[in-house]
C-alpha cells in the first residue's frame, strides 16, 4: 500500500506541476488565420513533461534520469534566456517537480524492498 502511494505521489510530483507551468506560459491552442491548431511548443513541453507518467506506465521507472535531462534543460535555457524566457520557469518547475518525484519513487522501491 505505501508503495502504491509513494509511485503515485512520485507522477504526480512529476507530471503535474511541469505541465500546468507550461499551460501557464504557452496556450495549448493557437489561431492561424481562421482555424485553430495546436501549438507545436506547447505540445512538445507537455508530452516531456509527461515522460515520467509514460515511463512508468512501462513499468520502467527505475532510475531518477528524468530530473537530470529537467535539470542539464534548466542550465541550456537558462543561457538563452533573453530569448525564451518562459522556457526557463517551464523547466526549473519541471527539474524540481521532477527530483521530488524521484524521492517518492525512490521511497516507493525501499518500501517494495521490505515487503519482499
Amino acid at each position: 500500500m505505501k508503495r502504491t502511494v509513494f509511485t503515485l505521489l512520485g507522477i504526480l510530483f512529476s507530471v503535474v506541476p511541469a505541465v500546468v507551468c507550461t499551460l501557464c506560459y504557452f496556450p495549448l491552442w493557437i489561431e492561424r488565420g481562421a482555424t485553430e491548431t495546436v501549438s507545436g511548443l506547447c505540445a512538445f513541453l507537455i508530452i516531456l513533461s509527461a515522460l515520467p507518467l509514460f515511463r512508468f506506465l512501462k513499468d520502467r521507472i527505475t532510475s531518477p534520469s528524468l530530473p537530470l535531462v529537467w535539470g542539464v534543460l534548466f542550465v541550456l535555457v537558462r543561457c538563452l534566456s533573453a530569448i525564451i524566457a518562459q522556457v526557463t520557469v517551464i523547466c526549473f518547475v519541471g527539474f524540481l517537480s521532477n527530483l521530488l518525484g524521484a524521492c517518492f519513487f525512490r521511497l516507493a522501491r525501499g518500501v517494495k524492498d521490505a515487503e519482499n
